[in-house]
């Protein structure tokens, strides 16, 4: 059970993989050849993820109305949810847009999925105060070191 955390990475992932690939079908198939398909594509993505919201939090609070209450009666904590939600909205439009240029999705994930680990390192480093280990820093070295030999020999294929 202590590693239920990793399974739950593992399910997300397959979840996302097949977003992405739809994503990628829709600028497949678009008849709109300008940049604002990533937007109407963006539009599409948020509004579900919205209704999909609100159908999750009805059933929460008709489950458990108490701690619903105690959630959103805590202002800072219950802030922090919409602000991600604004950050995450931000990313996605220019994530999509990323697929929408059709470039190979293994790249585009390699090259965010790096970017976005330094960044979470840092994070976890600075403003969290998280302690890594000499082994974990190595290995993420490592990463770092082939997700730029990837980026690197891709640049030079295209």
């Amino acid at each position: 059970m202590t590693n239920l955390w990793m399974w739950s990475v593992f399910i997300a992932t397959l979840f996302f993989v097949c977003g992405q690939i739809c994503l990628r079908k829709s600028f497949e198939t678009s008849m709109i050849t300008n940049n604002l398909s990533s937007l109407y594509a963006t539009a599409c993505f948020s509004m579900i993820m919205g209704v999909l919201g609100c159908i999750l939090l009805m059933s929460l609070s008709i489950y458990d109305p108490i701690s619903t209450k105690q959630f959103f009666t805590n202002s800072i904590r219950s802030g922090f949810p919409f602000l991600a939600g604004g950050f995450f909205f931000i990313g996605n439009v220019f994530w999509i847009y990323s697929i929408s240029s059709q470039n190979a999705l293994a790249m585009i994930r390699i090259l965010m999925a790096g970017w976005e680990m330094l960044l979470l390192l840092l994070v976890g480093i600075l403003i969290f105060k998280d302690n890594l280990h000499w082994t974990q820093l190595l290995g993420s070295l490592l990463i770092f070191s082939g997700i730029g030999s990837i980026i690197y020999s891709h640049s030079l294929a295209s």
